[in-house]
């Protein structure tokens, strides 16, 4: 399943739906991000989430330069920057004015909706492997 939120996506799920993929479309509005975020915390503080420290690798421009993606370093500048706003008895989650929060929006997104939706209907059976 991949979930997508509502900007600018319409050639991308008409591609991925064409080969298949269930597409689930989402508002990131401040109820869906106060869904996600609270779930998230909730598994941090649970210690029951790894974000691993390894890159994905590089991309090429136009003109053949390579470029490190530097995602990860990106998610840590994001998450330190991400802040809780309240206003009356409600919060709502946003980067910190000149920052983006959209790396933290899809690892909230990601596992609010792994833990929330049955996305596979049977689970894989454990088999052995011997090594010589």
């Amino acid at each position: 399943q991949v979930s997508i939120d509502q900007w600018n996506s319409q050639s991308s799920v008409i591609t991925l739906q064409s080969r298949g993929v269930p597409i689930v479309e989402r508002q990131f509005n401040k109820e869906y991000k106060e869904k996600i975020y609270s779930e998230l915390s909730q598994l941090v503080r649970e210690d029951r989430i790894d974000i691993y420290d390894l890159s994905s690798g590089a991309y090429m421009d136009a003109q053949g330069n390579k470029f490190d993606l530097n995602e990860i370093q990106e998610a840590k500048i994001q998450f330190q920057f991400l802040q809780k706003k309240w206003k009356g008895k409600r919060y709502y989650i946003e980067a910190l004015s000149g920052y983006k929060d959209d790396i933290c929006d899809a690892i909230a997104a990601v596992s609010y909706e792994c833990l929330t939706n049955k996305i596979v209907s049977k689970q894989p059976r454990n088999k052995l492997a011997r090594f010589r």
